[in-house]
C-alpha cells in the first residue's frame, strides 16, 4: 500500500497513537503504575545535574525494574553514582551518542567514589542489557575500579550469563572498562572503550560476539584475556593506540578474528 493510501485509510489519529506507543513518551509513566515495566530514574528522585549523588535513586529504579524484568530509562544528564547492582533481566536504556573524545554528552553515569569497586555490578545479572549509556570513571583513583564488572571469583555461573552491551561508551576508569570474570556467553557491539587505565575489555570466559567496536588509548590491552579466553567472534573492530597489545589471547581456542583494524598499539 502506498503511504498516501495508508494515511487515508488509517487516519492521523491512528498514526498519533503509534507515535505515542513507541516514542519517548512511553517512558514518562510514574513508578506507582504496577502494570508498567519501564521506569524513568528521575521519577525515583535522580537529578542528573552532575552535582547530586544519584546512586540511591538509580538503585531504587533498578530494583523496581528487577521485580518485573523491566527497563530503566536515563534521560540525558550527568548522574553521579557508584556500585550500582543490576538485577537479572533488566535493561538500562538511554539515547546513544557517538563522540570520539572523552566528552560528557548524553546520559552519563559519572563515578563519584574513589573507593568503589565498579560503576555497574552485573554479577549474576542474567540477561542484562546496557544500551546507550556513557560511563565515566576516575582515572587517578588509587585502586582499580572497573566500569562494568561481572565478578565470579571462583565458580562459573550455573547457566549462560547472556550479557549484551550495545551503543555504550566506557571511559576513564582506573581499572578495566569492562571486566568479565568467568563469563559464559556475551555480546558487545557498536560500543567504545577509551582511556581506561587497564584493558578496554578484560575477559576470563568464552562464547562471545565482539563486533563493530572501538578500543582506543587504553593503558593495557585493547581487548585482553585473563588466564583463558575462548570461542569469541572478534569482527570489524577498530583497535588503536593501546599501551599493551591490541588483542591479547591467552590460553584461547576457537577464535574467529576477521576484518579488524589494528593501528599503533604499543
Amino acid at each position: 500500500m502506498e503511504r498516501r493510501e495508508f494515511v487515508k485509510r488509517t487516519g492521523f489519529a491512528s498514526l498519533a497513537g503509534i507515535a505515542t506507543t513507541f516514542g519517548l513518551s512511553s517512558f514518562t509513566s510514574k513508578n506507582d503504575d504496577t502494570s508498567d515495566t519501564r521506569f524513568n530514574v528521575k521519577d525515583f528522585g535522580a537529578k542528573g545535574d552532575g552535582k547530586t549523588s544519584d546512586s540511591k535513586a538509580i538503585q531504587q529504579a533498578l530494583d523496581r525494574a528487577g521485580q518485573v524484568n523491566g527497563t530503566v530509562w536515563f534521560p540525558a544528564g550527568i548522574y553521579r553514582c557508584h556500585n550500582l547492582k543490576v538485577p537479572a533481566y533488566v535493561t538500562l536504556l538511554a539515547d546513544p551518542v557517538w563522540i570520539f573524545h572523552t566528552e560528557k554528552r548524553g546520559a552519563v553515569l559519572e563515578l563519584d567514589d574513589d573507593e568503589a569497586d565498579c560503576m555497574l555490578d552485573i554479577t549474576g545479572s542474567f540477561g542484562v542489557r546496557i544500551h546507550g549509556l556513557v560511563l565515566r570513571g576516575l582515572p587517578e583513583a588509587k585502586k582499580q575500579i572497573h566500569g562494568i564488572y561481572l565478578n565470579n571469583p571462583e565458580h562459573w555461573s550455573n547457566k549462560e550469563d547472556t550479557i549484551v552491551i550495545d551503543d555504550t561508551k566506557v571511559m576513564d576508569f582506573s581499572g578495566h572498562g569492562v571486566f568479565f570474570r568467568r563469563v559464559w556467553l556475551f555480546i558487545v557491539r557498536h560500543s567504545q572503550f577509551m582511556s581506561n587505565k587497564g584493558d578496554g575489555i578484560r575477559l576470563l570466559g568464552w562464547d562471545g560476539f565482539v563486533t563493530d567496536n572501538q578500543f582506543s588509548g587504553n593503558g593495557g590491552n585493547g581487548f585482553g584475556c585473563d588466564d583463558c579466553g575462548a570461542t569469541v567472534m572478534f569482527t570489524a573492530n577498530r583497535v588503536e593506540w593501546n599501551r599493551g597489545y591490541g588483542l591479547f589471547i591467552h590460553n584461547g581456542d576457537d577464535w574467529n578474528v576477521t576484518g579488524n583494524s589494528f593501528d599503533r598499539n604499543h
